[in-house]
């Protein structure tokens, strides 16, 4: 399963532990070190009950071609799973299948359920690892082929740095959660990097977004902070987007403030603004970025009409406001029908913004 130093080849198993007919454990379980854990169909922890997986284990899920929760581990209320691999000695989690659509479901912790995770390469599972009313703690970990790698909803705080996330659908998707500081991680090659919607207080920063068809999606009440970040080679580096709500609900609220990033060969726009549905407009703070030499760097639709604030970035040395005007789709740009809002992009800086991009 995947590449490089990733790729674990063909793993046979010639003894393991079973968990089968979809087994629940009602004790306090050890998987200790070096061993083989086979799971068929869904292996639920009890409440109050601990599952602990030492270094060097294989996990491995029966093929399922069943619904969404089959084949996997489920954490109910105030469980606890944990992970522990160790730097030299990871912990290997896949199925029998290398198919999404044979593959296993995912390891979901419930509602104030535990779930530590360290050192582990986790791939080709539908939805891999989702925490549910919980708080996310996922250190040093690689997710290969997943439909999505990390999800998490209805959380609040979290400890999620130093991950990787390649070749998935979403590498990590967020919604109605509060008070995350996320860093350090490394998006590659992935359909969407970060899908976040309906997020509050949250820091997404120093991370790698490289070679993605969508580096970060945000959007729906989303108004945290994307900083001190590297983009290269995205088809688009942001899209962030505004959707329709409810009749009382007219603000603009999706404002994440995009600020001392470098965006590097984004194949078709750095930041693309939009709303999907009617009504509510993605008003993004975009400031102190180093943005691409491309055709058209940022490009804001037409039923997006709030104006964008986006003063003090460094055009790749551009200093004529004509010429940076040509490299934005924007207001002007619209002759008769439904106008967007204007890109307000100056001041600019006629200087690199040095302390951009991961610290």
């Amino acid at each position: 399963v995947g590449g490089g130093e990733n790729n674990i080849g063909k793993v046979e198993l010639t003894k393991a532990i079973e968990l089968k007919d979809d087994a629940t454990i009602t004790q306090d379980m050890i998987i200790p070190s070096g061993s083989n854990l086979y799971i068929e169909g869904v292996a639920t922890v009890d409440e109050f009950r601990k599952l602990t997986i030492e270094d060097g284990v294989n996990i491995v899920f029966a093929d399922s071609t069943a619904e969404l929760d089959k084949g996997g581990i489920n954490v109910l209320a105030d469980a606890e799973i944990e992970l522990l691999g160790k730097e030299d000695s990871w912990i290997n989690v896949f199925g029998e299948s290398d198919s999404l659509k044979n593959g296993w479901s995912r390891i979901k912790i419930g509602d104030s359920g535990k779930g530590k995770f360290r050192y582990s390469r986790i791939s080709n599972g539908k939805d891999a690892v989702f925490y549910l009313k919980s708080t996310p703690d996922v250190e040093n970990c690689v997710f290969l082929e997943c439909g999505t790698g990390l999800g998490f909803e209805m959380n609040r705080g979290g400890n999620l740095h130093n991950n990787t996330f390649s070749q998935c659908g979403i590498g990590q998707y967020g919604s109605m959660i509060d008070s995350l500081n996320i860093e350090k991680n490394i998006l590659y090659n992935n359909e969407c990097g970060i899908d976040f919607k309906e997020v509050g207080n949250y820091t997404y920063q120093n991370s790698a977004f490289y070679s993605n068809i969508i580096g970060c999606r945000i959007g729906e009440h989303s108004s945290g902070y994307i900083q001190h970040n590297e983009f290269r080679l995205n088809n688009r580096g942001l899209f962030i987007y505004g959707v329709y709500l409810y009749s009382s609900d007219t603000n603009d609220d999706t404002q994440p403030k995009i600020h001392k990033n470098n965006f590097q060969k984004s194949r078709q726009h750095d930041i693309d603004i939009s709303v999907i549905g009617h009504t509510v407009n993605a008003r993004p703070i975009i400031h102190y970025n180093n943005l691409s030499n491309i055709k058209t760097i940022i490009r804001i639709h037409s039923n997006n009409q709030s104006d964008i604030e986006c003063q003090n970035n460094w055009w790749s040395g551009e200093i004529d406001s004509l010429a940076i005007e040509e490299k934005i789709i924007d207001k002007g740009d619209f002759v008769t029908g439904a106008k967007p809002g204007k890109i307000n992009f100056m001041p600019i800086s006629e200087q690199r913004i040095e302390n951009a991009g991961i610290e």
